[in-house]
């Protein structure tokens, strides 16, 4: 302050002290103190981007991201990069308070499955009521190639009601396999409903569709109900509980449909120093029943199921991240099947990682690989499938 009277106009000195001044919470003064910067030297990004940071503080977000942008576009160093885009996801979610957001994605690639099918690899199969039997060709594992592509849309739109809004989303995915093309398919699925903000909390009430084709046929319809809450009990922290009704059609096998039922409680914890490590989590349980009441439709569709899910994600570097997460699930059938003479239960086991790259601004890089092994009583369910792709997505916002 002592040499602002005599230094007041210099670029040098009304940086620092722009920048001190934010720091110390005179935001205001700091801000006008940048912009005489950026008056005297528009090509100063440092001042710029201390200027962007401003904006943020005093919540003109309009402007922060114009001036957060500028700076992207003189292609700054990485992890000023993963700092500018905190605070841009920051003003996102700022906007979406009252202002209608949306933010999409495109992607596309190319991996290897090695089992298309989820079948077994052991072709004999002992079944107590008939002896030891052998598999067919098409029922065993097969590979492939494959190409994919998949996208989706995410609006949210504020209600004149503080704290209210609806949201909406639209999610396609589809792969092709080289050497199984009965196996191709495509999945759409829609989801929209009513979501109420309040101090910390965060509540949402849908509904949702989903349509799976399976070699250009409709395989299952999906659709229902679903609740969810999240708490931000800290920076850090964040709890979970979500709910989900729904009902499961088949067109061409109508003693497959179902109703589902299923509640969960999540949690995710951010932690500070080296990688930044995200650790996430989450336990659920339900009930499939069958909507007919015979013996092959409960042998179908008649099951209890827990599971849960673990994970985390670091950072390798501002530009990098690497997820892993792994997931059981243990299913337990009712009916039980008259050629096993036992009740069907499966444990369900999937380990994946995604590495993404972060290479140009809205372009990354992700690589997928993910490890599954299905555990059965019954011989023909059991099948181990690996599954790794390559991929470039492009985000919109």
């Amino acid at each position: 302050q002592k040499y602002r009277a005599t230094h007041e106009g210099e670029p040098g000195f009304d940086y620092c002290y722009g920048a001190a001044a934010i720091d110390m919470g005179h935001v205001g003064e700091g801000v006008f103190a940048l912009e005489r910067v950026l008056l005297a030297d528009p090509d100063n990004m440092a001042a710029r981007l201390e200027l962007a940071r401003g904006y943020f503080l005093l919540e003109e977000y309009a402007r922060a991201r114009d001036e957060f942008q500028r700076v992207l576009a003189a292609n700054p160093p990485p992890q000023v990069v993963a700092n500018i885009e905190r605070y841009l996801q920051a003003i996102r979610l700022q906007e979406g308070r009252y202002l209608t957001t949306a933010s999409a994605y495109l992607q596309v690639g190319g991996g290897h499955d090695d089992n298309v099918n989820s079948g077994p690899d052991d072709r004999s199969v002992y079944i107590p009521a008939l002896g030891t039997g052998l598999l067919a060709d098409a029922s065993l594992s097969h590979p492939s190639p494959f190409a994919s592509l998949s996208g989706a849309v995410r609006v949210t739109s504020p209600l004149n009601s503080p704290g209210w809004a609806l949201y909406g989303g639209l999610l396609a995915d589809a792969r092709w396999y080289q050497d199984e093309p009965d196996f191709n398919y495509l999945t759409v699925s829609a989801r929209g409903g009513i979501e109420k903000r309040h101090d910390y909390h965060r509540f949402r009430l849908g509904a949702l569709d989903q349509t799976y084709r399976l070699d250009n046929t409709t395989y299952r319809n999906l659709y229902g109900l679903e609740g969810e809450w999240k708490y931000q009990a800290s920076p850090q922290q964040q709890w979970q509980a979500f709910t989900q009704i729904t009902r499961l059609a088949y067109p061409d096998q109508a003693e497959r449909d179902s109703h589902t039922a299923t509640l969960g409680l999540g949690l995710t914890h951010n932690f500070r120093g080296s990688l930044a490590p995200i650790l996430f989590g989450n336990l659920y349980g339900g009930r499939e029943s069958p909507v007919q009441d015979n013996p092959v439709s409960r042998l179908l569709a008649d099951r209890a199921f827990v599971g849960g899910t673990l994970g985390s994600q670091l950072t390798l570097h501002p530009r990098v991240a690497l997820t892993l997460r792994l997931s059981l699930s243990k299913d337990r059938y009712a009916e039980e099947d008259l050629l096993f003479l036992d009740h069907r239960s499966d444990l369900l086991g999937i380990a994946d990682m995604q590495l993404r790259w972060l290479f140009a601004r809205r372009w990354s890089l992700v690589g997928m690989a993910s490890y599954t092994r299905n555990d059965s009583n019954l011989d023909i369910y059991d099948y181990d499938r690996v599954q790794a792709s390559l991929n470039l997505r492009m985000d919109f916002d």
